[in-house]
């Protein structure tokens, strides 16, 4: 009885560990799909602030709040 308590533990234990590594796969695409979508968002916001009005208004607010005293 012993023995076959012991052997469908291992089984249980086995499928647990296939599935995890199944889901560790997955994991790792999500991360990089994430990490292109946030290059690509960094892209574009780079792209928006080189623009020329833009850049003039971030440069005027951070003069702005580098100039307040406290």
């Amino acid at each position: 009885m012993r023995k076959s308590l012991d052997r469908r533990h291992g089984c249980r234990r086995l499928g647990e560990q296939l599935s995890a590594a199944r889901e560790a796969g997955m994991t790792t695409a999500e991360y990089a799909v994430g990490t292109i979508a946030a290059c690509a968002f960094a892209a574009l916001l780079l792209a928006i602030v080189q623009s020329g009005g833009i850049e003039s208004l971030v440069t005027k607010v951070i003069k702005a709040a580098l100039s307040v005293s406290l």
